[in-house]
């Protein structure tokens, strides 16, 4: 009795064999993609930002038997790693961490039990909290206490400064004081500029004219007034 159910048991083994050998091929994660999202590469972020790494999620079903995601972060990169900042396998498709400055990279993978994903590696630059309040502006143009002669109706003149690491934008104001003491603005938005030629009326008097240096990631800005001096009569050398 018990002989008969030898082939039986038999050709159960070698199809519950079958079986394992068929789902460890349809598991294959070496011929799967990760497809990153998010940060891209060699992105650029605010140290006082959390990092959230983030990727396309592997399907987990019949023909992918997915364990989890390995994530490794080092510091400045994987070939001179200097600094081991994480590695972890997690079960999701993103992680949040909050780093410092610095120079990052960072690579992840799928896993199961018997293979796992080629890893896909991006560079991640994260700055220093600029924060603009108090930071001087060098002027380059017109030079503090300048002088200019119109000899023509209207007078092209050159602002420019330095820009100023940090600054996502700078605002130029000028006003003008003419002989009657009255004042004209006129403001003029730079974004992410250092340079604007602006045209003059032939009215003598003070223009003075503001930089301001704005970070729209902090809410800071910094600024600094200069002025120059309009006429439009000759200078007359001493005989």
């Amino acid at each position: 009795m018990i002989t008969k159910f030898i082939p039986i048991i038999a050709f159960m083994a070698l199809s519950i064999s079958l079986f394992s050998c068929q789902d460890v091929l349809e598991s294959d994660l070496s011929k799967e993609n990760i497809i990153v999202i998010a940060p891209s590469d060699s992105a650029r972020s605010e140290d006082d930002e959390a990092q959230t790494f983030k990727w396309d999620e592997l399907r987990d079903d019949d023909e992918i038997d997915l364990t989890g995601y390995n994530l490794q972060i080092v510091t400045p990169s994987f070939d001179a790693a200097e600094r081991l900042i994480l590695d972890s396998t997690i079960t999701g498709s993103n992680y949040t961490i909050s780093l410092e400055a610095g120079t990052y990279q960072w690579r992840v993978r799928g896993e199961n039990d018997n293979t796992e994903t080629p890893y896909v590696t991006r560079t991640l630059f994260v700055d220093s909290n600029t924060v603009l309040t108090g930071v001087p502006i060098q002027i380059i143009s017109p030079e503090k206490d300048a002088s200019f002669i119109m000899k023509t109706d209207q007078l092209l003149i050159d602002y420019s400064w330095l820009s100023l690491p940090g600054a996502d934008s700078y605002e130029l104001i000028i006003s003008r004081t003419n002989n009657d003491n009255s004042v004209t603005p006129f403001p003029a938005s730079i974004e992410g500029s250092t340079f604007r030629q602006l045209t003059i009326d032939k009215v003598p008097g003070l223009v003075k004219w503001t930089i301001i240096a704005k970070n729209s990631k902090n809410n800071t800005s910094t600024s600094i007034q200069s002025s120059f001096t309009v006429d439009t009569i000759p200078l007359i050398s001493n005989p």
